[in-house]
């Protein structure tokens, strides 16, 4: 082999490597990847029959110690780098299983935001986050959380995305000590 051949070899080999890269990058780069976690609002306070958003949103569980009459609300962020419109958010007490294998998912969905600050189907862009915060209607939301495994967001091109924190497990825990 002369040194022609050797080099037309390498420049082929070459971007036949670079191929396949820009493939699994063009794939991974190209699906819908979501973060969706639920989150406490540590005060709420109501103004002349409005709500009023103040204080401190904490993903941890410890925050329900310090503030035990929070908020609770699901919070999505787009950490790809395609724009998603997001159809539903809310609680799942469908187990792994049931969602892998199972056809119907059990679903407690968040119906509208409570802070009129995001009406759903929302598109959301590349690295940027939505909190849709539920209803202050304590039996309706204790009987979802006592239920819940999981929180959701559903979008429009079909795909679903679970999320569950200590904070769930930890809100769970206490609306299962409740009731």
């Amino acid at each position: 082999m002369d040194w022609k051949e050797g080099m037309t070899f390498g420049v082929a080999l070459l971007g036949a490597v670079l191929g396949v890269i820009n493939t699994v990058w063009a794939l991974y780069r190209d699906r819908v990847r979501l973060r969706v976690r639920a989150v406490w609002l540590s005060r709420v306070f109501q103004i002349s029959g409005t709500t009023q958003l103040a204080g401190q949103t904490s993903e941890f569980a410890g925050v329900l110690e310090r503030s035990p009459d929070g908020h609770f609300g699901v919070r999505v962020t787009n950490l790809g780098f395609v724009e998603v419109t997001i159809d539903s958010m809310g609680l799942t007490s469908t187990g792994f299983f049931k969602r892998r294998f199972g056809r119907r998912l059990q679903r407690s969905p968040i119906i509208s935001d409570a802070m009129n600050a995001v009406s759903l189907p929302y598109r959301l862009k590349p690295r940027e986050t939505i909190t849709v915060w539920t209803a202050r209607d304590e039996a309706t939301v204790g009987k979802a959380l006592a239920k819940a495994k999981r929180v959701y967001a559903s979008t429009s091109c079909g795909v679903d995305v679970f999320g569950a924190s200590g904070l769930l497990r930890a809100l769970v825990l206490r609306e299962r000590q409740r009731g």
